[in-house]
């Protein structure tokens, strides 16, 4: 598993644990656990 760590010029805000696939089996991927998100 892989945590993944996202945002823009104002820093990080979003965080997921996903499982890697290939890039041939992209829609295979799965996000396991939305550690944060952005809140609007």
């Amino acid at each position: 598993d892989v945590i993944s760590i996202a945002g823009d010029s104002r820093g990080a805000d979003t965080a997921v644990v996903l499982r890697p696939v290939n890039t041939d089996k992209f829609f295979d991927l799965k996000v396991k656990e939305v550690l944060c998100k952005p809140h609007f």
